[in-house]
């Protein structure tokens, strides 16, 4: 009589996020068991984009107007108006420049040291029902 092991009929399967979006990471990092570049997907990717968007000076990259008035108004007085400027420069930067976030709702706040933009974006995704947080904090360089 010859005895095998029985093997489990069943498969199992990983549950597994579905990707609608990807990208590179910026740190063009390698993937330790492919080898091939570390990827960003879904929220990870679009909030790598929309921090890439908020740090970009409007017309930084060439034949673009990509970006936001951010990194130019770093020296600039920290009051009321500017903190509206900005708002709105990165308010119309994301609604032109990254159509897979909707609802993005933003609060720009000054340090207490007047020296430091806190950027706060909340921002939901198409095709996946969550709210997605990310925080910018963009300093003075003296």
């Amino acid at each position: 009589m010859i005895t095998r092991s029985l093997r489990s009929a069943k498969i199992t399967s990983r549950s597994r996020q579905k990707e609608y979006y990807s990208d590179f990471a910026m740190n063009f990092g390698l993937n330790p068991i492919t080898g091939s570049l570390t990827r960003l997907t879904n929220e990870e990717s679009v909030k790598q984009s929309i921090k890439n968007i908020v740090m970009t000076q409007q017309g930084e990259r060439y034949y673009s107007m990509l970006g936001s008035t951010l990194p130019r108004s770093l020296f600039d007085p920290m009051d009321t108006i500017m903190l509206g400027s900005i708002h709105s420069s990165i308010n119309e930067a994301i609604k032109n420049y990254e159509s897979r976030a909707i609802n993005v709702q933003i609060n720009i706040r000054v340090s207490q040291d007047q020296s430091t933009y806190i950027v706060d974006i909340s921002f939901g995704l198409i095709n996946i029902p969550t709210i997605v947080h990310t925080v910018s904090i963009v300093n003075r360089i003296r």
